[in-house]
């Protein structure tokens, strides 16, 4: 099962391809400023350099092709040029209900899967933090080596 932000990012490099910029400029992240959008693609601003035009003017050539979406509720383009996505509520549904008919949810399994131990044992069971830490400071504090005066 594809994740959900490569297949936001699908939607929205085909936009890109489809207003006639390069489809590698399309690539979604999740937004920065969340009060104004769930994602964001900032490809725009990279575009600008390549086309040679104001970085708004290719987000609203892209915003204009993503009108009939079926994953974008929202497709705003906002100065200097990024665009502001919102993703329709029967996209993130359906989506869940593909997760939940999937084998683990969707989750795919690695290639050559490792085993990992995580041990809680402590290193030295009968000795504290003053034991391994503060005495030998005291120690050294109280023989008076150089940079250790005044510490304890």
């Amino acid at each position: 099962m594809k994740k959900f932000l490569d297949l936001i990012s699908e939607e929205m490099q085909s936009a890109f391809g489809a207003a006639g910029y390069d489809e590698t400029l399309g690539k979604v992240t999740l937004s920065n400023r969340p009060d104004l959008c769930e994602y964001q693609c900032n490809g725009a601003m990279s575009g600008a350099k390549i086309y040679k035009k104001a970085p708004v003017m290719i987000a609203n050539d892209v915003a204009e092709k993503c009108k009939d979406s079926e994953i974008f509720s929202s497709v705003e383009a906002v100065a200097p040029g990024f665009l502001n996505l919102k993703v329709r509520e029967s996209f993130v549904k359906d989506y869940l209900a593909g997760m939940r008919r999937e084998e683990k949810f969707g989750l795919e399994m690695p290639e050559n899967p490792a085993r990992i131990i995580v041990d809680y044992g402590l290193m030295w069971p009968s000795l504290s933090m003053w034991d391994i830490c503060v005495r030998p400071l005291s120690a050294r504090a109280s023989r008076g080596l150089p940079g250790m005066r005044g510490m304890m």
